[in-house]
């Protein structure tokens, strides 16, 4: 076997420009749902308007400032307010941040008059527990050399790392090949899945499996069929049967692939459906029709597209609760219909469809290919009900901010808020819901103590 690295620090350097450029992009998928968690607590007007926080880090002073030119003297509700503030932002523990004040602009605490509750909530992605199986695709195709100069199968080492990486800690990881035999160290025959309920890097936090999973995509050369259903059977075993089942949290599995799933010798089938006659246009002619057909070679069948069987698990998986992302790179699209069904059957498709799946390019390079894990393996605050942590006394006086945008509350695409929790909840509404739930968001932020940006 060819090694395709000298060392680790090889091929994280290798990742680095990669990295850079795509992880600090959250992009348009969510991976799981969030859990939205309050970070500040409300301060008294008045006062040294300084809000305080879990992590004993000072917000600003001030108190909330959302707009104006100057915070006098607070006659009602004691101290005086400082005119300006010099705030700083504060970031939640897992994603949301909060402005209070703000240079230059006033402090509202010494409004007078102000409200009592006149502080801030920060609202923050708490990610729930994550679990993703990276199942991969290691058939013989996968050393080809037409669309990234080191090969699909090192680009997507490379590409992978890089993703990994970027999650870190945040989702626990895991790793099967297909085609592989049970004992990692044996050359697995062309068709091969294991048949224990082990996979090659059992799912764990990704600070113990992400150097793993690297090593591994390192160590094995691509060789074999593209045995697609049974890798996602074994999938299915290891997260119903083996020790998948105890895993806390929500699992999902992510398929990458570069061809159409194969290796059902129960199958027969004419060109319109044989892999070969798929991939080359030319073969049609070359075998006088489909060059399956087991009168050419005994085991032409196992190359007919198993497309039925593959639908079937994934919807299996699903039935048991474990969606599925399907990443086609270079030489998948001959197996776009195919992949769609996969994408839709998996509950997880890509957003921005068609195609359903996620399509990788060779124009969008190995670059491309480590945007597309990264937009899989990034959680956001995609929520449409954001719960404030207390109850301000005037709800006339809170304003919504998304990503650095105000979001006015009147009109079909604005908010409202629901006085039925304790304490409130904002509910977005129309587009501005859609986007939270399709595109997510960087930073949600809810101050009050404001006059509320109505339209």
């Amino acid at each position: 076997m060819t090694k395709r690295y000298r060392s680790q620090a090889e091929r994280r350097e290798n990742r680095r420009d990669m990295q850079t450029s795509s992880t600090r992009r959250r992009a348009s998928l969510v991976l799981a749902g969030v859990t939205l968690t309050a970070l500040a607590s409300t301060q008294a007007c008045g006062g040294d308007g300084t809000v305080s926080h879990p992590n004993d880090q000072s917000l600003g002073s001030g108190g909330s400032s959302h707009a104006g030119t100057s915070g006098g003297a607070g006659t009602s509700t004691g101290g005086t307010g400082a005119s300006g503030g010099s705030a700083a932002s504060g970031s939640g523990a897992t994603g949301g941040s909060i402005i209070v004040g703000g240079a230059g602009e006033a402090g509202h605490a010494g409004a007078a008059g102000a409200d009592m509750n006149c502080g801030a909530t920060a609202l923050s992605a708490e990610r729930p527990v994550v679990n993703v199986l990276l199942v991969v695709d290691k058939s013989s195709s996968m050393s080809k050399t037409d669309e990234y100069p080191a090969g699909r199968w090192a680009t997507l080492g490379q590409a992978l790392g890089a993703a990994l990486d970027q999650a870190g800690s945040r989702v626990s990881f895991g790793l099967e090949f297909f085609p592989f035999a049970d004992d990692p160290d044996a050359t697995p025959d062309t068709c091969e899945t294991p048949k224990n309920l082990d996979v090659l890097v059992p799912i764990d936090s990704g600070d113990t499996t992400v150097p793993t999973i690297e090593d591994a995509l390192a160590k094995f050369d691509p060789a074999g069929g593209t045995p697609t259903a049974d890798a996602l059977a074994h999938a299915l075993d290891y997260f119903t049967n083996g020790d998948g089942e105890a895993l806390p949290g929500t699992s999902y599995v992510l398929l990458a692939t570069d061809g159409g799933p194969n290796c059902n010798a129960d199958l027969s089938c004419d060109a319109a459906t044989c892999t070969i006659n798929l991939e080359d246009s030319m073969a049609t002619n070359g075998c006088g029709g489909s060059c399956c057909d087991p009168k050419l070679d005994p085991s032409g069948p196992t190359n007919c597209l198993d497309e039925e069987r593959s639908v079937t698990q994934v919807k299996a998986l699903a039935k048991a609760g474990i969606k599925t992302f399907v990443v086609g790179i270079p030489g998948s699209q001959f197996f776009a219909n195919t992949l769609d069904k996969l994408a839709v059957a998996g509950l997880e498709p890509n957003p921005d469809a068609p195609p359903s799946y996620y399509a990788v390019t060779s124009k969008d390079g190995a670059q491309g290919l480590a945007d597309v894990l990264t937009r899989i393996t990034t959680g956001l605050i995609t929520s449409c009900r954001l719960q404030l942590t207390s109850t301000p006394t005037d709800t006339g006086l809170l304003n919504v901010e998304i990503d650095g945008q105000d979001v006015p509350q009147m009109g079909a695409d604005g908010w409202t808020v629901d006085r039925t929790t304790s304490p409130p909840t904002i509910v977005l509404a129309g587009k501005t819901c859609d986007y939270m739930e399709t595109h997510g968001a960087e930073n949600v932020s809810i101050t009050y103590g404001c006059p509320t940006v109505v339209r």
